[in-house]
């Protein structure tokens, strides 16, 4: 299924704050847009490196 409708195993999040931005970033999401001048934007992750994350040390690294 991944092969046939890669896009459907994607994470989206939507970034509504700066201070979230830090945290997305840490793990893994990457901008599903180009840069405009808008505060609101999404950001996506790939659901296989999503859960192949180590989840308490990217929490570590945000602190």
């Amino acid at each position: 299924m991944q092969r046939d409708y890669p896009n459907l195993c994607d994470m989206h999040t939507m970034i509504i704050h700066p201070a979230y931005e830090k945290m997305a970033t840490v793990l893994g999401f990457q901008c599903a847009g180009t840069g405009t001048a808008n505060p609101l934007y999404w950001m996506y992750l790939p659901l296989d490196r999503y859960l192949n994350l180590d989840l308490q040390a990217a929490f570590i690294a945000v602190r």
